[in-house]
């Protein structure tokens, strides 16, 4: 620092070499910063996710599990495949080559051999002599 002025006052003046920078410590420290956040950030992320993937299989298991009843109403048996479901039209499965029409049940995917995948992208479980639909995905077999 330079010292300069006259008499009572003196005048400081830092070098303009140290404004113009942030100095490698506090640098580090913002770094740091934002790595916690992002941690935090990740995790709660990853909870909502799983959350709402929790919510999303219980509603296709509740409407899954409703259509087979229709399916028993009008046909006075369970499909003996669950893609059968789909070839007599009460429900559609998505596939993004076709366009969605409106059905009783849509499906956000499915794999090669066309059946249902669960949000966990699992296929269901699905017993033809009783009807019984379920996920396959660890933790979530009983629902």
């Amino acid at each position: 620092m330079e010292e300069r002025g006259a008499g009572k006052r003196k005048f400081y003046y830092i070098s303009s070499l140290h404004r113009r920078a942030f100095s490698t410590l506090e640098l580090m420290i913002v770094l740091v910063i934002i790595g916690v956040l992002l941690m935090v950030a990740a995790g709660y992320y990853q909870e909502v996710i799983n959350r709402a993937r929790r919510e999303v299989l219980a509603a296709e298991l509740r409407n899954m599990r409703l259509v087979l009843q229709l399916y028993r109403a009008l046909y006075r048996r369970y499909p003996d495949d669950i893609r059968l479901l789909e070839k007599v039209g009460v429900v559609r499965f998505y596939q993004p080559e076709r366009p969605l029409q409106e059905k009783y049940l849509k499906f956000l995917s499915i794999d090669a051999e066309g059946y249902p995948l669960d949000p966990f992208g699992r296929r269901y479980f699905y017993g033809p002599e009783t009807g019984e639909i379920r996920s396959r995905t660890p933790g979530f077999e009983s629902w």
